[in-house]
């Protein structure tokens, strides 16, 4: 959609001409001076970006010494111009067709060597025509003349015209020294006259010499006059000039049909060169005013940081910056004495955001933010016209119709002093209900006034923002921008402060009475209660923090302790277990040898005594180790529980009503008492968010969890771990890999791998496949080059 233009009220307002001035100022050429004038705003945000980034680019080129000279950009387009009607052209304007050339070349060059993508793009259009160039400048010199090489005919001329001149002037010299003719000389020299070489005689001795006068000195004592003895070279000299001209256009006809051919890519390059001298005149004004890059929010609001009135910067002038901050769509009423800054504040809001749009850098700190409105709309200064018979205030409605009508919500409303030249009690609350009438159909504003009551509904209500510029003294106004507090106008102390008699300042007082001081004084105390408040919104929030750290410390030491107590539990399993293999040993052992025919019932006896108390002792052992019994609630189907017979984790299946439950550990079911079963560890808790007082506590984040696609790739594939099913039939295979599945998770594993070749890649689809609905797996890949490659499934368990 095609983005309206700004507002000539808008650009008057802004005084956007002073911009423009600067800008032009730093051109090189005239034509980039032009093409500045020319130049509209962005129609996008993307386009106004790219040209931020391009003169961002160029200003780099500039402080590194690499930005390129546009001392001299000739007019190219009229010359082509001139071709297109069938004319021809002189060498020197050849020699400007050179010149626009050589200037495209190196700047491709320059784009290369440096690698600036927006310069890259924006000089990707330029054609530097090097057989044009290499054409014209066998031709034409650097002086912008013929070059006498530029055919053999031109050559020989030339060389003739030489040596016709050299007798020429031999013969004029020799005249001159002839005793006979020295005394009528006016002085020693020889020079032309209509085309033809003649010697300055005395004007009373013009009888004395043979020849012809082809003029008189301005004072009338000379004549020129061609001796006699110099008409035949006279003759041929010119004979021979006319046929240097007639072989000179000749020459040009051909260069001047040549450069025909490509008028329009001609008319391309000057159009690059000019808008890139007026980006560097750009470039040359962001250094001038120490400016940086506004980037356009697509959601946010206002956010300029350090803003500096970019006049007042041009103009030299120590500017106080000020952050202006304003949210989408709301109404900022600045208040404040006159002369503090309130309209300085605006303007300065207004300047910035056309500057952005014509891609222009910004007198903002870096990280500065606006969105991209489609239209500005300005009330600045008085519009009062005698002529169409306009008052101040009748000014003052017809603008604000036409802001009323013409903003949405895309549109930027700088306004100042709302609503004035009539009585302030009907102004103030029509100017209030322009404003709620703005606020309503969601137009961004920002208002400077003194009314008080635009004071106080800002306070009370939602949409509308206070800020107050120029400080509490109005004799010395400090021009800083408060967001949230309104000002006060303090115009009897500007009255005092520009001179006005004391008297009647005094009765002023006298008159103003308390009322407006007691608002004033009434807005100033509700600042004063919103900031307490919210200093102590921020005490409780610093508490919650550190509330916050602590409890975050307090798990993340439990959390650390359970790991340790968990490590020591699990060695100290493992080292039971392994004792526990070998009693289990000896008690089988035992019990073969109670079996033995030879031993004594005594003996037999002792055996057994010994094998129950091992056995005893192995439960007891195994005990220390148990964790908590599982619950009524834990136990469900389908929950996960810890078995401690098989010191695996198994699946709850069914539960019968004599106790007894039926787990699963992969493949394998088994029947085992309740008492065998214990509860899983539970995961420290994590601390809560801390929140915003009076909002609701968001749900608690899930527990994070390592990734498993790291884990898959961290598998270390060991021969006990590992499966070789190659060659093996297909219902073998797959059987054999459920049984090695099996074996993982009884044996602990969080990871193993099945070879099976390359082949035909049916047994390994087959494989695959299968693994994808097995419950004992999370993940899987194929190997890494040093595992087998895709001869290999590397598998990560559940």
């Amino acid at each position: 959609m095609k983005q309206p233009s700004i507002e000539a009220k808008t650009l008057r307002d802004l005084e956007w001409h002073h911009v423009m001035s600067a800008w032009q100022s730093r051109c090189g050429t005239e034509l980039g001076t032009a093409r500045v004038a020319a130049l509209s705003p962005a129609a996008s945000a993307d386009e106004a970006t790219e040209r931020t980034a391009l003169v961002g680019e160029l200003r780099f080129l500039i402080t590194t010494g690499d930005s390129p000279s546009f001392s001299l950009l000739p007019a190219v387009s009229e010359i082509a111009s001139r071709l297109d009607r069938g004319g021809t052209v002189k060498a020197e304007s050849l020699h400007d067709v050179m010149i626009q050339l050589a200037l495209a070349k190196d700047l491709k060059r320059l784009a290369i060597a440096q690698d600036r993508p927006a310069f890259t793009r924006f000089v990707a259009a330029l054609d530097p025509m090097n057989h044009l160039y290499t054409l014209l400048a066998e031709s034409v010199d650097e002086q912008g003349e013929l070059r006498s090489s530029a055919s053999p005919e031109l050559y020989g001329l030339r060389k003739r015209k030489g040596a016709l001149l050299k007798e020429l002037t031999e013969l004029l010299d020799g005249i001159m020294d002839r005793p006979g003719i020295t005394p009528y000389l006016q002085d020693r020299f020889h020079t032309q006259r209509e085309e033809r070489f003649v010697l300055p005689i005395k004007s009373e001795f013009r009888s004395e010499v043979k020849g012809i006068i082809h003029g008189t000195s301005g004072s009338g004592q000379t004549v020129f006059m061609e001796p006699q003895e110099v008409f035949l070279h006279n003759n041929r000299l010119k004979e021979i000039q006319s046929e240097i001209e007639i072989e000179e256009y000749r020459i040009l006809s051909r260069l001047a049909g040549a450069v025909a051919e490509v008028t329009d890519d001609l008319r391309t390059n000057e159009t690059i060169l000019t808008a890139l001298d007026a980006w560097i005149a750009a470039a040359k004004l962001a250094l001038a005013m120490d400016a940086t890059p506004l980037t356009f929010s697509t959601d946010g609001g206002i956010d300029l940081l350090a803003a500096r009135h970019p006049l007042l910067v041009l103009d030299g002038v120590e500017v106080v910056p000020n952050d202006i901050a304003l949210e989408r769509g709301r109404v900022l009423i600045i208040t404040g004495p006159n002369g503090g800054g309130k309209t300085v504040t605006i303007k300065t809001t207004g300047l910035i955001f056309l500057m952005a749009r014509m891609g222009l850098f910004v007198p903002c700190g870096r990280g500065s933010v606006m969105p991209f409105y489609n239209r500005i709309v300005t009330m600045i200064g008085d519009d009062q016209d005698i002529s169409s018979h306009l008052s101040t205030f009748s000014a003052q409605i017809v603008n604000m119709k036409r802001v009323l009508d013409e903003s949405d919500p895309d549109t930027l409303a700088v306004l100042d002093e709302l609503a004035v030249g009539t009585d302030p009690s009907q102004g103030s609350v029509l100017a209030q209900s322009a404003l709620e009438h703005l606020l309503g159909k969601g137009v961004t504003t920002m208002v400077t006034t003194h009314f008080s009551r635009l004071k106080a509904l800002a306070m009370i209500t939602e949409g509308f923002v206070n800020a107050s510029v120029g400080g509490k003294s109005a004799v010395k106004p400090d021009f800083r921008l408060v967001a949230g507090l309104p000002g006060t106008s303090e115009g009897i102390a500007v009255a005092e402060r520009l001179g006005l008699a004391g008297s009647v300042t005094g009765r002023a007082r006298e008159l103003l009475g308390e009322g407006d001081n007691k608002i004033d004084a009434l807005l100033a105390e509700l600042f004063a209660m919103r900031t307490a408040l919210k200093d102590q919104r921020l005490e409780l929030d610093r508490e919650q923090i550190a509330l916050d750290k602590e409890r975050t410390l307090l798990n993340r030491l439990t959390a650390e302790k359970e790991r340790e107590l968990r490590r020591l539990r699990k060695e100290g399993y493992e080292a039971t277990m392994e004792e526990v293999v070998r009693v289990r040993r000896l008690v089988g052992a035992l019990e073969a040898r109670a079996k033995e025919d030879n031993l004594t019932p005594v003996r037999r006896r002792e055996l057994k005594e010994a094998v129950q108390k091992v056995a005893e002792r192995v439960t007891e052992k195994l005990a220390e180790f148990n964790g908590p019994p599982v619950s009524d609630t834990e136990l469900v189907r389908g929950n996960r529980v810890r078995s401690r017979s098989f010191g695996q984790v198994v699946e709850v299946v069914e539960i019968s009503e004599e106790g007894k439950v039926l787990v699963a550990l992969g493949s394998f079911k088994s029947w085992l008492d309740r008492g065998d079963l214990e509860a899983l560890e539970q995961k420290p808790e994590k601390p809560a968010p801390r929140r915003e007082h009076g909002t609701k506590a968001p749900p608690p984040p899930p527990a994070p969890e390592e990734d498993p696609a790291e884990r898959l790739e961290q598998v270390i594939l060991t021969p006990s771990n590992t499966l070789d099913v190659r060659g093996k039939r297909m219902e073998q295979a797959v059987a054999e890999l459920d049984r090695h599945l099996d074996a993982m998770v009884l044996a602990g594993q969080t990871g193993c791998a099945v070879i099976h070749g390359y082949g035909t890649g049916v047994l390994r689809a087959t494989l695959r496949d299968h693994l994808k609905d097995s419950p004992f797996v999370r993940l899987f890949r194929p190997g890494k080059k040093g595992e087998g490659g895709d001869g290999v499934t590397v598998i990560l368990m559940v």
